[in-house]
């Protein structure tokens, strides 16, 4: 089996590290997969309060439901759900599979060398967001801009954040005030009922809802596509496998999403009263702070955890979260990742690095870890 270390160890024992992030947010940092779980399925920490202490806000936060505790948080992520349910989103994996497929396509005509994030990764998991929201086509390329300069590496600064947010939100009125008159069953047509039928959201909530759904998701999507590609293309031997056994392509993202997740930081979160992780005592007031490529290689939760083992039984990794707060998207990006790494196999079967791995530019910030550009030739 493949092995792939972490420059440490993560321990065993219930640990926390007190520390200051790139933000100056001090925080208790965990690196236990077991008291990382708990973390994320406790009522005794507060989302809410932790984001309402970052600053500068802009409406994708405000109505985030990644930004929301009890009973808010249940009210609109029911109003979500059913659209990133998994039949949901298999009835959309044609629709991926094609936009894959074109941009395959796109690159193929372009030649070598080519960057995989930029051409592929990217604007696929974009491209899906919108089709599962029902952006009419017109709208795509500026949303996307806005979105990606209120995300992009290794971290804007709060103003341009607030700025591309305003300028999304405003796009965004645009796209609702066009479906108002347009009737479908996309997710934000669903919104729209929720809000003009049923009257289960105000014009406001309906606003701020569809402009968070341009959040972060889709960035990390294709962040997570890329680690895969990197990942496999500097251990050939298991494309070949992949291509040899497709089958085996499931539990292999799977292991992929232990080894390489695209999120570094988990959501901080305050505790709203003296509380004990794992037998750790945290303060009330306290921000806590997870690191999930830590707890995704704990050897108390995983057996050989820096070997890729494609027959891991029970892998019960966390880079989608648990709890409350367990990726609203997952679904959707495990059909992403998929199809992404299924297009590449079948239509690229000499895929490789156009450049040493020592001439990549990894990125990494509080959210995510990544490569902003990937070099590849075929």
């Amino acid at each position: 089996m493949l092995r792939t270390p972490l420059p440490y160890t993560p321990p065993c024992p219930a640990v926390t590290a007190q520390v200051i992030l790139a933000d100056g947010t001090r925080t208790h940092l965990l690196v236990s997969y077991h008291q990382i779980r708990e973390l994320m399925t406790s009522d005794r920490f507060s989302r809410a309060i932790a984001s309402a202490e970052l600053g500068l806000r802009g409406p994708t936060l405000d109505y985030s439901v990644t930004e929301m505790d009890q009973p808010k948080h249940t009210r609109i992520r029911k109003l979500l759900a059913g659209s990133y349910g998994a039949r949901s989103v298999e009835r959309l994996r044609g629709r991926v599979e094609a936009i894959a497929a074109g941009l395959a396509d796109d690159l193929l005509e372009a030649g070598p060398p080519a960057d995989l994030v930029s051409g592929f990764c990217a604007p696929l998991t974009f491209e899906a967001q919108c089709e599962l929201l029902g952006v009419p086509q017109p709208y795509r390329e500026r949303l996307r801009g806005w979105s990606v300069a209120r995300c992009e590496h290794p971290g804007p600064e709060p103003k341009a954040v607030r700025a591309a947010e305003t300028e999304l939100y405003r796009g965004v009125r645009e796209v609702l005030q066009e479906l108002r008159s347009a009737p479908g069953k996309t997710l934000t047509h669903g919104l729209i009922e929720a809000c003009d039928g049923s009257g289960l959201i105000d014009d406001e909530e309906l606003h701020g809802i569809a402009t968070s759904m341009f959040r972060d998701g889709h960035f990390l999507a294709a962040t997570q596509i890329a680690n895969s590609v990197l990942y496999l293309l500097v251990h050939p031997q298991l494309l070949t496998l992949l291509r040899e056994q497709p089958a085996l392509l499931v539990p292999a993202i799977e292991e992929l999403l232990r080894l390489c997740p695209a999120v570094n930081h988990s959501m901080a979160r305050v505790a709203v009263q003296e509380t004990e992780l794992s037998g750790v005592t945290v303060p009330a007031g306290a921000t806590v702070t997870a690191s999930l490529p830590a707890a995704n290689r704990d050897g108390c939760a995983f057996a050989d955890p820096d070997a890729f083992d494609i027959d891991r039984a029970g892998n019960q990794h966390l880079s989608f979260g648990r709890g409350i707060h367990y990726c609203l998207g997952a679904h959707l990006a495990r059909v992403e990742i998929q199809t992404a790494l299924r297009t590449l196999l079948e239509r690229m079967p000499g895929l490789r690095l156009a450049t040493s791995t020592s001439r990549l530019q990894p990125f990494v910030t509080q959210g995510a870890v990544g490569s902003g550009e990937l070099p590849v030739a075929r």
